[in-house]
């Protein structure tokens, strides 16, 4: 388990974590891992500009992540899906679905 957002006196509002190992091999050779994020900050905060950059090497295009929000107050999941990864910078978006 990995912390991620922003420390405060060295404790973070939420952790990371692969779920399985291995998978199958996405773009570039990475294999693409199912992670699972829980967290005291808001979707927002989540879906903001750099907060997965830190896990930009562990997250290759295509990675799902599964998050729980805002644990402390009005909690919610939301699937999302790696879909910009520059090598330092990570970029989610929310899973949709549509039919076909």
């Amino acid at each position: 388990m990995r912390g991620v957002g922003t420390a405060v006196n060295g404790v973070y509002p939420g952790h990371i974590r692969r779920i399985n190992e291995g998978g199958i091999v996405g773009l570039g050779g990475q294999p693409i891992t199912l992670w699972y994020l829980s967290t005291k900050e808001t979707a927002a905060q989540v879906e903001g500009a750099g907060y997965l950059n830190a896990w930009a090497a562990d997250l290759p295009l295509g990675t799902p992540i599964i998050a729980a929000m805002d644990v402390d107050g009005t909690p919610k999941i939301k699937n999302y899906i790696v879909s910009v990864n520059t090598g330092t910078a990570v970029t989610i978006a929310l899973q949709t679905t549509t039919a076909g």
